[in-house]
């Protein structure tokens, strides 16, 4: 075909996203599949990193099939992941045990033990210097025999290219990491007592790390030698396109495993609002998995999403659930940080039913958010106009509709869905040359909103007084959020 084309790999805690982008930026064809994590124990949460490399292997052979170029036509590769969880490696860029991904909250000990030590809160169990320590005091052979340690996205691209370096989204989202130097802060790696040497190098997002070596070319389809950027985190990734929006005055919410708020001022200046736990598409991936075998069956004789089918079952129940809430810190919360909060059911009767319960679920998620933007609209006295809403949530008419109804503001969504993929194609095919600029690139990028939908003042009226019971609950329950009440 004779095109230049960039291809991403977006993996956050879910599912994992190969995506393939002509020189204009139009998805050419792309593959998706689930990420599998282990939970040893209940608080626990594990994935194998072979796994990564093995289903970004497999997405690229089938896509270079499928579309029938050759394996040249791919320029450059980029990738983006979830953030915080470490990887030891060998000299080869293999895996001592599983990664302890950012929603185990083991180290919740650590982290305290770190933080009394400085006197403040800096340190979290979700972040990777505590899960580090946890490491160090549990298997420490492991460490001592580690040539580096690596975090999601670092991990799968020193997989392609054989190098061990990092950029500062990913190295900004450890704990471990001097915003103001820029560099790694060796105040607190001698502190928790791990080798300098441990630490990738630091290099700038989006610049070619590495090259596709030969053992990833004969895995991957792809050719020996093909350039590869350095990445970041899926998160920041995401924030780079959303940055070039010419929308103002609103509201941004990221429906995804974690959901995350934001504003957007009239100047363009964005505040963060809060970041949630797995309290998000995680816990919504959780009910799917436990309680939804039957939608699961549906979705494959029909080749349909079980999402698809719940939201059609949760649009029979009526807003409120009937007096059922759900708090959604699944695992912990980080806004405000907890460590110890727990996912809760509040209201059950006899007379609720699975629909119930998984309605209950997305509207305590929602619930969540506004509790966010109620704090952040009596501190920054902002009126938006409207939100915009981005991740993999926001493919539901359903949840858009919710939340347009729960807020109070029109809602629209953006005419792409995979908003880190974009970007990263958009970095590779500005370090590739083939565009001189971020902003000369996204001249080709259509990124207006769509799919407007108005609240209804019947069904807000009705999820008010649910959101007034459900802050009620989180609120009795604070005191049973302690090291005291909780079982690890």
């Amino acid at each position: 075909m004779g095109d230049s084309y960039f291809l991403s790999i977006d993996f956050g805690t879910s599912s994992m996203k190969v995506i393939l982008y002509d020189s204009l930026f139009n998805n050419v064809s792309s593959i998706s599949s689930e990420m599998k994590t282990v939970h040893p124990k209940a608080i626990w949460a594990e994935q194998d990193q072979n796994l990564w490399y093995q289903n970004a292997t497999t997405a690229i052979k089938g896509i270079i099939a499928k579309i029938g170029i050759a394996s040249t036509d791919v320029k450059s590769i980029g990738m983006c992941g979830e953030m915080h969880g470490p990887t030891l490696v060998d000299k080869k860029g293999r895996p001592f045990m599983r990664c302890i991904i950012w929603p185990d909250l083991r180290a919740t000990s650590q982290a305290e033990a770190i933080n009394k030590f400085y006197g403040s809160n800096r340190v979290s169990a979700h972040y990777t210097a505590a899960k580090l320590l946890w490491i160090k005091e549990n298997y420490p052979e492991i460490l001592d025999k580690a040539y580096k340690f690596l975090v999601p996205t670092d991990f799968l691209r020193t997989r392609f290219t054989g190098d061990f370096c990092t950029d500062a989204t990913n190295a900004g989202g450890t704990n471990l990491f001097d915003r103001q130097k820029m560099d790694w802060d060796w105040g607190l790696a001698d502190h928790i007592g791990l080798r300098h040497d441990l630490f990738p190098t630091i290099r700038e997002t989006g610049e070619f790390s590495g090259q596709v070596t030969e053992d990833a070319a004969r895995d991957s389809g792809l050719s020996e030698g093909t350039p590869v950027i350095t990445g970041g985190g899926d998160a920041p990734v995401t924030n780079m396109l959303l940055s070039q929006l010419e929308a103002r005055n609103c509201l941004l919410i990221y429906l995804g495993t974690a959901p995350i708020t934001r504003i957007v001022t009239k100047e363009g200046k964005s505040i963060s609002m809060g970041t949630m736990s797995a309290g998000g598409g995680a816990s919504l991936k959780w009910f799917n998995e436990q309680f939804c075998l039957l939608e699961a069956e549906l979705s494959k004789k029909t080749n349909g999403s079980p999402y698809e089918l719940m939201n059609q079952e949760m649009s029979m129940i009526e807003p409120g659930s009937e007096g059922l809430v759900f708090i959604p810190h699944m695992m912990g919360e980080r806004t405000p940080y907890n460590d110890y909060a727990r996912g809760v059911y509040f209201g059950l009767s006899l007379g609720h039913t699975r629909e119930h319960m998984m309605r209950a679920l997305v509207e305590g998620i929602t619930f969540q958010l506004r509790s966010y933007w109620e704090v952040a609209k009596a501190k920054e006295g902002i009126e938006p106009d409207f939100i915009i809403v981005y991740g993999g949530g926001s493919k539901s008419r359903f949840w858009r509709q919710l939340i347009a109804d729960v807020f109070g503001y029109p809602v629209y969504k953006l005419k792409f869905d995979d908003l880190s993929p974009l970007h990263l194609a958009v970095m590779s095919a500005v370090a590739s040359g083939y565009y001189k600029s971020v902003q000369e690139a996204y001249n080709k990028v259509d990124l207006s909103l769509v799919e407007r939908l108005e609240p209804s003042k019947s069904q807000k009226d009705k999820l008010d007084k649910a959101y007034n019971l459900f802050k009620n609950v989180d609120k009795s329950l604070q005191g049973l959020y302690t090291a005291e009440h909780v079982i690890f």
